[in-house]
């Protein structure tokens, strides 16, 4: 009994040690299927604003091999974000292949949480 109570605890903590951390909301999209390969995209390209992000940053992929946008808005600053999403993928013949664009709209608020009071050096 006491060998299975420390192997259920090396098994729960190791679990927890290699657990991706997800916290914020993310931009995701349905998975293209796998079996589709003529279609599955290699990466996404997201454009807000000036600034355009693509590579790994944009794509999630499951054991299926299936894939989707997948990017993190937890670091944007609050306000209101027009995004523009497109699948690509390079082909060796034609160069970089894209998708139509996919407008999406999102407001991230701003916080109301009080900030602190009366800060000062206590010994």
């Amino acid at each position: 009994m006491k060998r299975f109570l420390v192997f259920a605890v090396a098994v729960l903590l190791s679990c927890l040690i290699v657990a991706p951390v997800l916290a914020a909301p993310f931009l995701v999209s349905d998975y293209y299927p796998a079996s589709d390969a003529a279609n599955l995209p290699d990466g996404f390209t997201i454009t807000y604003g000036s600034t355009t992000i693509t590579g790994a940053a944009t794509i999630q992929s499951n054991v299926a091999g299936d894939k989707r946008v997948y990017w993190d808005l937890g670091p944007l600053s609050p306000g209101t974000y027009n995004l523009s999403v497109k699948a690509t993928k390079a082909d060796a013949i034609w160069g970089a292949l894209e998708s139509t664009s996919v407008p999406f709209v999102f407001t991230k608020p701003a916080s109301t949480l009080k900030s602190p009071v009366n800060i000062n050096i206590s010994r």
